[in-house]
């Protein structure tokens, strides 16, 4: 059962990725648990994130297109971390960023793009996947 969710799930990733045709590899790194956890210390103090996040996309976006899980147990990711520590302009500053079409430009090295990150999470139809990065409401 687990593996065919598994299958289902890359074919998802597969239909909506725009270079579906063209995959190569991402120019940025993986994210080690000691970066994510800085980044959430970052937003949680509102300091430095704009950099960070422009640097290097994964921070928010994982290289499966799911939002970067910052809080493993809760599975809290940017929006939910910002949230959680009451930073208004925090989350302003993330919508903002994951809303700019130079982000996904930068995300997934390709030609400029009138499409946004979250246009392509609403037009792919993915309504499972906020299932999926949605925090128990029990957790944390």
């Amino acid at each position: 059962m687990a593996m065919r969710g598994a299958v289902m799930m890359e074919a998802i990733q597969i239909r909506c990725s725009p270079r579906h045709h063209l995959e190569k590899p991402s120019p940025f790194k993986s994210l080690k648990s000691q970066e994510l956890v800085k980044l959430r210390k970052l937003i949680e103090k509102g300091n430095e994130v704009k950099k960070l996040v422009w640097e290097n996309p994964r921070y928010l976006v994982s290289s499966g297109d799911f939002p970067t899980i910052l809080h493993e147990g809760c599975r809290y990711n940017a929006l939910h971390v910002s949230t959680k520590a009451l930073n208004a302009p925090m989350t302003d500053l993330l919508l903002e960023t994951i809303g700019d079409p130079a982000f996904t430009t930068l995300l997934y090295d390709g030609p400029p793009t009138a499409h946004t990150y979250i246009e392509r999470w609403c037009v792919c139809g993915v309504q499972e996947r906020r299932k999926i990065s949605s925090p128990p409401f029990e957790c944390c």
